[in-house]
């Protein structure tokens, strides 16, 4: 018979082993993520862009064009196939606990074959899913537009591990956190952000380089404009309610376009995580 202390021995251990197991799922997940953004990126560059996207979209994936937002699938099938390359790679990976959904941002360049020139940067930000056993697909993609050379060092990871917690409706309380943060933005502007923003909280702001970390706020409140007007059009949420997304319209004077937002659950509070304006 186990004595009082050898069962409290083994109660530990087992409790260790478990910590163990989850992060080794979790880094397992994390490491799958980026290494679909970059089969995705490399694919771009072996093959042809359209190529990349139809291969790498999920069913349902949307894109962004001139303020619309449109199927993936039949806008990148009534694209023409060119030599243009697209480079990307990620500077920034995050998971859900349970691993079916993840955010990915990093710079892009196009890049000219003729004379190998770079025409254009900017910055993506990606939602992916992954169904059961099935790999990463994207779900949405949206990018923004700079002129600042961006390199990549190492890639920022952060692995959830707040697991669901039954009968919280995740869903609806991320959807309202985001409409709270709508109508506060409206009523009093930009200092909201320091309401809800998470400490590693990143800003894709067109025409500006990213700005991340909530240290480096104003610098990316600055580059936000006043007065936008932000309509909620799609959402998901992590099977274990702990990371979520929200896209749609961002208005302002009279010139339509999109944003997205990513939200992460601290206990039953969401924090804003990500931004991407294309204003």
């Amino acid at each position: 018979m186990r004595t009082f202390a050898e069962t409290a021995v083994m109660k530990t251990l087992l409790s260790f082993a478990l910590v163990l197991l989850v992060y080794a799922g979790n880094a397992q997940h994390i490491t799958g993520l980026v290494e679909a953004e970059n089969n995705f990126a490399k694919y771009a560059v072996d093959h042809n862009v359209k190529e990349a996207f139809l291969r790498f979209m999920d069913t349902a994936a949307i894109v962004f064009e001139k303020g619309e937002i449109k199927k993936a699938s039949a806008t990148w099938q009534a694209r023409p196939a060119n030599n243009t390359k697209i480079i990307w790679e990620p500077a920034f990976a995050i998971v859900s606990a349970g691993g079916d959904l993840g955010i990915t941002t990093g710079p892009w360049y196009v890049k000219v074959p003729v004379n190998d020139t770079v025409r254009e940067r900017g910055a993506f930000s990606t939602v992916w899913i992954k169904k059961d056993s099935a790999d990463w697909k994207f779900l949405v993609d949206i990018g923004i537009d700079h002129n600042v050379k961006t390199n990549v060092k190492d890639v920022s990871l952060i692995e959830l591990t707040h697991k669901g917690t039954p009968g919280y409706d995740a869903q609806r309380f991320m959807l309202q956190s985001e409409q709270n943060f709508i109508t506060n933005y409206k009523n009093r502007g930009k200092a909201v952000y320091n309401e809800v923003a998470d400490a590693d909280i990143r800003f894709l702001t067109n025409g500006f380089a990213p700005v991340s970390m909530a240290a480096n706020m104003n610098t990316a409140l600055a580059n936000i404009p006043d007065g936008i007007a932000f309509e909620a059009v799609g959402s998901g949420v992590s099977k274990d309610g702990d990371l979520g997304y929200v896209y749609g319209y961002a208005t302002l004077n009279g010139k339509k376009e999109n944003y997205m937002r990513v939200w992460r659950r601290v206990g039953r509070k969401w924090t804003l995580l990500l931004q991407t304006l294309t204003l």
